[in-house]
């Protein structure tokens, strides 16, 4: 069965025998259905689907009871006022599948209903699910949080609500984190590979749209709840500390210029071990229309509770305080983290419809999410007999929002000509209040502990944009086939603060015995650390312009060949200062771009339901904020150091792609892609004069290649489907690495030797093979909907090494995950589902791909080590997570 107009499958329309709805069934995920048990005869057949005209057909089942029809339904028009409304399908399988299909450029898109049956939660693992695609995770909770494309890192990516820019909450990134949208609140996932002219040209690996829910046709209320629970704490205790405790403000931002040992609470720093409530999940939202249905309106909430945590094992090479030693293992860290975060999502829209020429909107969304994280600790000497240990017990509280209030109007001037315009007031937030961490030691394996001292840190930072869009567009009759002419710009002016200050406590006495924090006395470290840092580098403020303007024009040849080409231009100016003396270098500087960005996009129509694309577009990624500024951190592995010497990286990008769409929700595409990179921007650890510790530092690494091909594959039978993609990526750059050896290698004490050599190498977070399967079972006679699914991600590397042979790969990793939902009644719209996600407890393993010998000499116990020709240098695991709930609509 499908729809009249567009040809799109029906799946779930109720087909039956009229006077005898006991002989009735739906469609299945191929539009089709089978009624049985009829007998030879004229019968009334009738067919049913919301937003659709009921439809009766007389039939005659012949003797054989087999009779093969083909079905079609009109969906309602209501006309009002000369305003058309019509019901939305673009967040269904079959009505994204149309988009794809139609779409200018090369794109792939997940609709809201895929969405809400699959076993995610937050829009970061919906992602994990796109072709191209793998997701970085967080270390304390194994939950995703920023979404890598095609091999390119996350810097390489940005981030629209409905089509408009946000800013980051991100202190040092312009990067948003994908892990602080629930994905309930979505509409659709527009993850978008090839650039036109009229998007911002910062995008080389792609660009996620999330596309949020519109204003209903008629009235609708849902509501969620889920309930669920980490088997990690089945276990094991769950570690808290008193969130009450945390001071939300630095003494010196409290007006208290001389801190004393007493303005820093220690309950933040007392941690109790409990079994965690069960994580929980609500929703609601409301929509309708109202004023003869020009005024629409909709609002959603979602909050999310969970409590997740992390087992991990980390050993890193440590560079000696002689510059001329070899890197060598010195400790090993067992790390237990325990992490709640709270996630709230507010989402409203207002649209007007004026008359048949003029429409206005008002959006607003509101994000936010805390994360209480705590981290115990313990460092241990790999020489044997050696009894050193550090315990490093940590509280850190991270609160991250996003709002957006974006007006728009829509305009026809004249029948061909089009104009419409967004006015954008958008901003980040971060707070890390009062980062503690207790710093305790002990010679002789545990048995007597000291007390080294406390640090207490805050960060905060905030990131507003005002931004104003204008677009013309005119469809001019020389121009066959519904041509184009496209122009319009974008302002924007954007305003970045950092804040960061820290202070250090040492024990007093000292040495002193430690038993417990409440007994602990301290006093300030060092000269004037009661100040905190009052000039330090890492506060900052940024004021960044962007004036853009562009213009394309897409026509058709023959009816079969669609062109869209143009250029863009860009000029972004960017302003820094920090609160550092004058004669300190880069204490301010100016930084501008001026970048001229083409592109054409072919799309040969080969007939209705295949396309074959062709794409071309420059793009370039600028430096995060904080990157370009000498600043000076401490890090969770390594300290962090900036660069003013970066520059931009700018790509040249192809795209090729064959699409087949045999039935309106399935789709095969085959592509491949190719990317050349001038001054790609990666982080490495680098030794420069001065420190005796290795540093992570951001640098342009010459010219890299990316390339690849993507295969995606969605079929259904009846009530079975399989949905698949497959990605490969090879990319390569070429730098330099610091080698080492010894003069006589079988002599360890004979000279050493360090030289400077060229290595190629695949870039940063590049995954060589990325594979996802799914296997769906929906049968609406039931209301059953099932779906297993298969994450399969390829080795990558995770962090480079300046060091030759001691970058750190991230080993493959298989993920299993489950969800059901099952419909309890056909008259009223309830449902209960379930969410499994981490089956298989997948251990995330990196490792140096380095015979282990040469690193591990025979004084040393590393565990964890099950190769000869590589070394462990950390594992985690997160636990399986398991929810259940209820969804209710109206």
């Amino acid at each position: 069965m499908r729809d009249a107009q567009t040809g799109e499958l029906l799946i779930g329309a109720n087909v039956f025998i009229k006077n005898n709805k006991s002989i009735g069934t739906t469609t299945g995920l191929d539009g089709s259905f089978m009624l049985k048990n009829l007998q030879a005869a004229k019968v009334t057949l009738v067919c049913s689907y919301i937003s659709y005209q009921t439809l009766e057909k007389e039939i005659t089942v012949p003797a054989n009871g087999i009779q093969k029809l083909a079905l079609s339904l009109v969906s309602y028009e209501n006309e009002l006022s000369d305003v058309i409304v019509t019901a939305s399908n673009k967040t269904t399988d079959a009505g994204v599948r149309a988009m794809e299909r139609l779409s200018s450029n090369v794109q792939n898109i997940v609709g809201a209903r895929s969405i809400e049956i699959s076993p995610d939660l937050t829009v970061a693992n919906v992602l994990q699910r796109v072709s191209g695609i793998t997701i970085q995770k967080t270390a304390n909770s194994g939950e995703g949080q920023y979404a890598i494309i095609r091999g390119m890192d996350k810097r390489y990516n940005y981030t629209l609500i409905n089509g408009i820019k946000i800013p980051s909450p991100n202190d040092k990134n312009r990067y948003v984190p994908m892990d602080i949208f629930p994905a309930e609140l979505i509409a659709r996932i527009e993850v978008i590979k090839a650039l036109t002219p009229d998007m911002e040209g910062d995008a080389i690996g792609g660009v996620m749209n999330l596309a949020m829910k519109d204003a209903p046709d008629k009235l609708l209320i849902s509501f969620k709840g889920s309930v669920g629970y980490n088997k990690m704490f089945f276990d094991r205790l769950f570690y808290q500390y008193d969130t009450r405790a945390i001071n939300p403000q630095a003494p010196s931002e409290r007006g208290i210029p001389n801190a004393s040992p007493t303005d820093f609470p220690f309950h933040d720093l007392i941690f109790k071990g409990i079994k965690p409530l069960p994580n929980w999940n609500g929703g609601i939202s409301f929509g309708n229309r109202f004023f003869n249905k020009k005024l629409g309106f909709v609002l959603a909430v979602s909050n999310q509770n969970s409590y997740s945590g992390a087992n991990a094992f980390v050993t890193v090479p440590r560079a000696q305080p002689n510059p001329g030693t070899l890197p060598a293992f010195e400790t090993k860290d067992n790390r237990t983290y325990s992490s709640q975060q709270n996630r709230l999502g507010v989402h409203n829209k207002f649209d007007f419809q004026i008359d048949k020429n003029n429409s206005i909107s008002l959006y607003n969304a509101y994000f936010e999410l805390n994360k209480y994280v705590s981290r115990y600790l313990v460092q241990t000497s790999l020489s044997t007999g050696v009894g050193n240990m550090d315990f490093y017990e940590r509280s850190q509280t991270q609160l991250e929002k996003i709002y957006n209030s974006t007006l728009q109007g829509n305009h026809y001037l004249t029948k061909s000509i089009k104009l419409d315009w967004s006015g954008v007031y958008s901003k980040a937030w971060a707070n890390n209040p009062d980062e503690a961490l207790l710093h305790t030691a002990s010679s002789d394996f545990g048995k007597t502990i000291i007390l080294n001292g406390t640090t207490h840190k805050w960060r905060n930072n905030s990131d507003q944009d005002l931004a104003a869009y204008l677009n013309l567009i005119w469809n001019p009759t020389f121009l066959p086939y519904n041509g184009e002419i496209k122009v319009g710009g974008i302002f924007r002016h954007k305003t970045r603060h950092n804040f960061y200050t820290e202070y250090s406590l040492e024990p007093s006495p000292n040495p002193q015995i430690f038993s417990t924090i409440e007994q602990a006395t301290v006093q300030f470290s060092g000269y004037n650390a009661n100040l905190g840092s009052p000039v330090n580098q890492n506060d900052y403020d940024v004021t960044e312009d962007l004036m853009a303007g562009y213009g394309q024009i897409k026509f058709k040849l023959i009816n079969k060949l669609q062109v869209l080409a143009g250029v863009r231009v860009e000029r972004d100016l960017q302003d820094y200062t920090t609160p550092m003396p004058t004669t300190f270098p880069g204490k301010s500087g100016t930084i501008p771009y001026l970048d001229i960005l083409p592109s054409l996009h072919l799309k040969y129509e080969i007939s209705s339901n295949q396309n074959l694309r062709l794409s071309y577009f420059s793009s370039i990624s600028r430096p995060g904020f904080f990157e370009i500024i000498p600043y000076n951190i401490k890090g969770e592995t390594f300290d962090e150091k900036g660069n003013p010497n970066l520059n931009e990286a700018k790509a040249s990008n192809v795209d090729i792609r064959y699409e087949l769409f045999p039935k309106s929700s399935e789709q095969l595409l085959i592509g491949a892609f190719y990317k050349n990179i001038v001054d790609p921007i990666e982080y490495s650890l680098v030794r420069e004069a001065g420190p005796s510790a290795l540093q992570l530092k951001p640098q342009n690494f010459g010219t890299a290649l990316n390339y690849g091909v993507e295969l995606v594959f969605n079929k259904y039978f009846r009530y079975f489907g399989v949905s698949a993609n497959y990605t490969y990526t090879n990319s390569s750059i070429t730098t330099y690495k610091k080698t080492y050896g010894r003069s006589n290698p079988a002599d360890p004490t004979s000279q050493i030797l360090t030289d400077s050599v060229l290595r190629t190498r695949p870039m940063q977070g590049q995954a060589d093979h990325i594979a996802n399967l799914s296997l769906l079972y929906k049968n609406q006679n039931i209301g059953l909907n099932c779906q297993v699914s298969f994450v399969y991600t390829g080795k990558f590397i995770a962090q480079v090494s300046g060091w030759d042979g001691l970058d750190f790969w991230s080993m493959p990793n298989t993920t299993l995950d489950f969800s059901f939902e099952q419909k309890l009644s056909r008259k009223i719209n309830l449902s209960i589902f379930g969410k499994a996600r981490n089956l298989l407890n997948s251990e995330s393993i990196t490792r140096i791909l380095k015979p282990n010998d040469f690193y591990l000499p025979s004084n040393i116990q590393l565990p964890y080590q099950d190769s000869p020709n590589s070394i462990v240098v950390q594992k985690e695991l997160y636990g399986q997570n398991f929810l259940i709930g209820f969804r209710y609509s109206l």
